[in-house]
């Protein structure tokens, strides 16, 4: 059995990014370019580590801060962990009542 064709979405943002990488492409820009483009996440995320040869938190990162979540995947993660305490802070205040 041969290797599975990639989907065409794939194939064409992957275009796009190695097209614009030489005259100056970053990850979080080409994040940015992707969702303009309507792209599906998933596959910018695949297609930037791809062509920018970024790890998953590195991806991540960039992904983060192309939507103005977060600076820094650091920063993404404390405002998780502060949620996950309010809402555990929350829950024991329901089970006590």
């Amino acid at each position: 059995m041969g290797a599975a064709e990639p989907k065409p979405e794939l194939v064409a943002i992957d275009e796009v990014f190695r097209a614009l990488k030489p005259r100056g492409l970053k990850p979080v820009a080409a994040f940015a370019l992707a969702k303009d483009m309507h792209v599906d996440h998933l596959a910018a995320f695949r297609a930037v580590r791809v062509v920018f040869g970024l790890d998953i938190a590195a991806a991540k990162e960039a992904m983060l801060k192309a939507d103005g979540i977060a600076n820094s995947l650091e920063e993404y993660q404390a405002k998780l962990y502060e949620g996950l305490v309010l809402a555990e802070r929350e829950l024991a205040a329901e089970l006590h009542r």
